[in-house]
């Protein structure tokens, strides 16, 4: 096996930008080049330049009017990941790599490079494409989404390992193409450098008398957060020392929300705290009595639940699988995905200090034995272990044993 592999990484996505998966890719390169192999990141020209160990960063050329990319599957991605394909095509022409790791879109790049170039590559499927356009309402034609799962299984069949981030994508890797290598790398809490900043009660405007009930997440409407406000407005009618502080959202959708939250009579209650620098977020949920999740749609689950778990803060979340193949009635108040239960959970953990705190610690505990940092540097290091045996060089071309 080689000590050292020379990868190339592509990373469809603004990067760094703080969300879901530039978060798990920024945790990915660092295990990764922790560990002595040389990365060469091809990303969008969106984001922040952040320095890793043994990875250089390779952006797209800039497309003046793009400047944000939404959350999601977008059609704004098809002129960028067009992009995305001309620089990787000139890269591998130029350089020799041993494999290309591939996130979620990318890996039909990798698939067309691998053809051409005999380079394998490592699918990082951080989602499942066709499912993800299924239940954000992105793509609605049947036949399309058809198709599009027929490309994912052959981009699967090809690869040389599946990487997925929960039991019920490694159970359509398997399902999809039996005996191909699957590693599940669960999330872990994110690595953040020492605040400059912390934020309290104080900074919040919130009294010690009351109850903080905190999200922190994008406001796609798959998260729930509309349920959430109505699951507040609910439970404000028995106890009105509850204060939800929303953290994150687009300013159309904080104003969409500000809006709802009028209509159901708790604007007051309501603090929409916008977009914090990732060094805050600790202290943020540091100041939060309960965090919540009320995702409705998925199957991934949510980076959030990793970092709230950490805080040894209890978490309440809906009772559905991208929840429940990480948490259980021991480490979280799990609820039914509707107003009434969602409300009566929350209302629990606010009416409990005691319970607030023996969940709490149980949350803490689960995540510090099975998903902590080094487990996740771990199962990295297991994976490129795998890599490095099956990659081949034969005569200037590489090949896979698959």
């Amino acid at each position: 096996m080689r000590c050292s592999l020379r990868i190339l990484f592509l990373a469809p996505e603004p990067f760094f930008e703080l969300r879901g998966t530039p978060i798990n890719v920024r945790q990915m390169l660092r295990a990764i080049g922790e560990q002595g192999h040389q990365v060469d990141l091809l990303t969008y020209h969106i984001g922040k330049d952040i320095c890793l160990e043994n990875v250089r960063i390779h952006r797209i050329p800039r497309i003046p009017f793009i400047r944000h990319v939404p959350i999601g599957a977008s059609f704004v991605k098809l002129p960028l990941d067009c992009l995305l394909l001309l620089k990787a095509l000139k890269m591998v022409s130029s350089c020799r790599y041993d494999c290309i790791h591939a996130v979620e879109e990318s890996v039909f790049i990798a698939f067309l490079l691998r053809k051409l170039f005999h380079i394998p590559y490592i699918y990082d499927m951080d989602s499942c494409i066709s499912d993800q356009l299924a239940y954000t309402g992105k793509l609605k034609n049947r036949h399309m989404l058809e198709l599009i799962r027929f490309l994912e299984s052959i981009v699967i069949r090809n690869s040389t390992a599946v990487l997925t981030v929960c039991s019920a994508l490694t159970e359509f890797a398997i399902q999809t193409a039996p005996g191909k290598k699957v590693f599940q790398i669960e999330d872990c809490p994110v690595e953040i450098p020492e605040a400059k900043k912390t934020v309290g009660r104080q900074e919040l405007g919130v009294g010690e008398d009351s109850v903080i009930v905190m999200y922190v997440g994008n406001f796609e409407s798959y998260q729930g957060v509309e349920m959430l406000l109505e699951s507040i407005s609910v439970m404000l009618g028995d106890e009105n020392s509850v204060k939800l502080v929303l953290v994150g959202g687009e300013q159309v959708q904080i104003q969409r929300l500000k809006l709802l939250a009028g209509q159901l009579g708790i604007l007051n209650s309501v603090l929409f705290y916008g977009k914090r620098p990732v060094e805050e977020i600790p202290s943020l949920l540091a100041a939060a009595d309960i965090l919540v999740s009320p995702r409705l749609k998925g199957t991934n689950t949510p980076l959030k639940i990793f970092d709230y778990l950490a805080s040894g803060k209890p978490v309440a979340a809906t009772r559905l699988p991208m929840h429940t193949q990480v948490l259980s009635d021991k480490v979280a108040i799990l609820a039914e995905a509707d107003v009434q239960h969602f409300s009566q959970a929350i209302a629990d953990l606010v009416g409990d200090r005691t319970l607030r705190h023996k969940i709490g610690e149980e949350g803490k505990k689960l995540v510090e034995s099975r998903y902590s940092v080094s487990i996740f540097k771990k199962k990295v290091k297991e994976v490129y272990e795998f890599v490095g045996i099956s990659v081949v060089k034969y005569e200037g071309k590489y090949l896979a044993k698959m």
